[in-house]
């Protein structure tokens, strides 16, 4: 878990396992209790409850591996007073700190020691464990089913051999079987370092392994050669686990809720659970791109092509000139990919160049990066611009390959002569 997600202002927590333990600092007491069975990939709130004291200030939570934090701490109060034989009233309160949080693994999970800072002073909150079981949803008919019986993810490079930095396709597939309907929860989500990925778009319908789903794809690359094992990729779904009443509109039903806002107002009163899905970890082996490697290359990987454009083709001396050099196509930008430099005689004058880049939202892949720099000709003569030279390595042929620009000559004219005032006519 991120340490954004960990550390949620409020603090939280209540576990399986019944009293876990409790930290006292005299009349106060900090501890975990029991709650819900825990499984993964299923919501889940969890609870940390002060008797004597409330806490004081903002309650930092420790690191906790294979736990997600979903939102915000509620914050519930109690008190009670009670009345002895004596005749004498004890009042208690009772604050709990209740977290949505949703386990990633099955297993048992670590929750360190902590302290917490108290109203009435600082308090260590023992280490404990939680067990996480496997997720199961109601079957049809009764008892229970496995939730990969349910709903399945996989992820399926389109090249398990790509090249370091060449860009492939990645897809994401979510199913369902025995008879049962789902809808999507956000997007998928992937937390692998090593995988720089693009938006993964919108998902269509299609039949996976004889089963309805919806598949995802998004472009990406490995940047270092070698064996990765791309981590899961994971899917928020909402799983169907029972209906109150049937649906006569059942017919236009498709799975992950297609249908239009009136019907599922009107006649959806389904049951559902909320779940993770995950795929499995996917073996891929990155290639090192080849030797030796031509001299001028920078690492740029993919299809790419430079063009050059000059405007005015024939100026007067000391009439500004722009000079357009733009490189597009599809590869990887992220890793530094830029134009290459341009050889200048001392002849031509320059300004500062402006650089623009030219890209979709949400996709760092395929794009242009275009510069206009200004010369300025300080003699009339043809000027001769030096070709312009991109090398590249391209994965669809396996090797090295540039692109050249031949600027065409300036034809520069003589400037314009300043105008001379006519001579005063005699006694004038």
């Amino acid at each position: 878990m991120g340490k954004k997600s960990a550390r949620y202002a409020i603090a939280w927590m209540a576990v399986v396992l019944g009293v876990l333990g409790a930290g006292r600092v005299g009349a106060q007491e900090v501890r975990w209790e029991s709650g819900q069975p825990l499984a993964a990939g299923q919501r889940a709130t969890l609870e940390l409850r002060f008797e004597g004291a409330g806490p004081q200030g903002t309650v930092t939570l420790p690191e906790i591996e294979g736990l997600e934090v979903l939102g915000r701490a509620g914050q519930a109060s109690r008190t009670q007073t009670t009345q002895s034989g004596w005749g004498d009233a004890k009042t208690e309160t009772t604050v709990t700190l209740a977290s949505p949080v949703r386990p990633t693994r099955e297993g048992r999970l670590e929750i360190p020691s902590f302290e917490v800072m108290t109203q009435q002073g600082r308090v260590r909150v023992p280490a404990t464990r939680i067990d996480v079981g496997r997720t199961r949803l109601a079957r049809a008919g009764g008892g229970e089913i496995g939730l990969d019986e349910v709903v399945s993810a996989q992820l399926l490079p389109a090249d398990r051999r790509p090249f370091a930095g060449e860009v492939f396709d990645l897809d994401f597939v979510v199913t369902v079987g025995a008879g049962r309907r789902g809808e999507l929860l956000g997007d998928p989500v992937s937390r692998d370092p090593n995988l720089l990925a693009g938006d993964w778009g919108e998902g269509r319908s299609i039949r996976f392994d004889g089963r309805p789903g919806v598949q995802f794809r998004t472009p990406a690359l490995l940047a270092e050669s070698g064996s990765v094992r791309l981590s899961p990729v994971e899917q928020e779904v909402a799983i169907e686990t029972g209906r109150s009443r049937p649906d006569p509109f059942d017919r236009f039903d498709s799975f992950f809720g297609a249908r239009s806002p009136s019907f599922s107002s009107l006649f959806d009163r389904t049951e559902k659970a909320r779940v993770i899905v995950s795929s499995e970890p996917v073996e891929v082996e990155v290639q090192p791109l080849p030797v030796p490697v031509p001299q001028d290359f920078s690492g740029a990987v993919g299809q790419f092509q430079l063009k050059s454009q000059v405007v005015p083709q024939k100026p007067r001396a000391g009439e500004p000139v722009t000079w357009t050099l733009s490189l597009e196509g599809r590869g990887n930008w992220a890793s530094g990919v830029s134009l290459p430099g341009r050889s200048i005689g001392p002849e031509l004058r320059t300004l500062e160049p402006h650089l623009e880049r030219d890209f979709s939202e949400g996709d760092r892949f395929t794009g242009r990066i275009v510069e206009d720099l200004v010369l300025i000709p300080e003699t009339e003569g043809v000027h001769v611009l030096d070709p312009v030279r991109f090398v590249y390595f391209d994965p669809m042929t396996g090797s090295y390959r540039e692109s050249v620009v031949q600027p065409e000559a300036l034809e520069v004219a003589a400037g314009w002569a300043p105008s001379t005032p006519a001579p005063s006519p005699p006694g004038g």
